[in-house]
């Protein structure tokens, strides 16, 4: 996989995970350690055996057959900034490993964005406006976080006179949030 700036064509550098499931049977999953790879996650209970060698580390089936909803037979990885991925999964027969896009993994939260907005703000009158950004990505699993805490520390001479929370859409979501 070679990740590509979508307008010049140059690579480009990401971070990110992929998840494997169903690695079962003869079947297993390399990743190569030029892929700036950081970790690979099984569950507690995991039916994979894990191999590490000078060029790549691999996750493989240790003869147990399972189905895509048995997570003991996952296996997600952690990557970059990098631009490219090279792997290797393995599956034997007409068998295959499947991808989704869940992670075993916490997703690391991006530090909060701050953008002021001088049109609206009085700095005579110690009043600023600026609106926070907060991007949370997405997952779909059951795992994810109970709750969000988003801080910012004030000048002392500033007080908070209101605040609003919306989706990426702009759509009011401050009801849902504890301010």
């Amino acid at each position: 996989i070679q990740y590509l700036d979508h307008e010049t064509k140059q690579p480009i550098h990401v971070s990110g995970f992929f998840t494997y499931t169903d690695i079962d049977n003869e079947e297993s999953l390399k990743i190569f350690k030029e892929s700036q790879l950081k970790n690979i996650y099984v569950m507690e209970k995991s039916t994979l055996n894990y191999s590490d060698d000078e060029t790549s580390i691999s996750i493989t089936s240790a003869g147990v057959t399972s189905d895509e909803s048995v997570k003991e037979s996952w296996g997600s990885f952690i990557y970059g900034p990098t631009d490219h991925i090279v792997m290797a999964p393995r599956a034997a027969g007409n068998s295959i490993i499947g991808y989704i896009g869940k992670s075993l993994a916490p997703i690391e939260i991006p530090k909060p964005q701050f953008l002021a907005d001088e049109a609206t703000s009085n700095l005579e009158d110690n009043q600023v406006e600026y609106t926070m950004i907060q991007e949370v990505p997405f997952r779909d699993t059951t795992d994810l976080e109970k709750k969000l805490v988003m801080k910012n520390t004030l000048e002392p001479i500033l007080d908070i006179k209101t605040a609003q929370m919306t989706d990426i859409s702009g759509k009011d979501a401050t009801s849902l949030f504890n301010i």
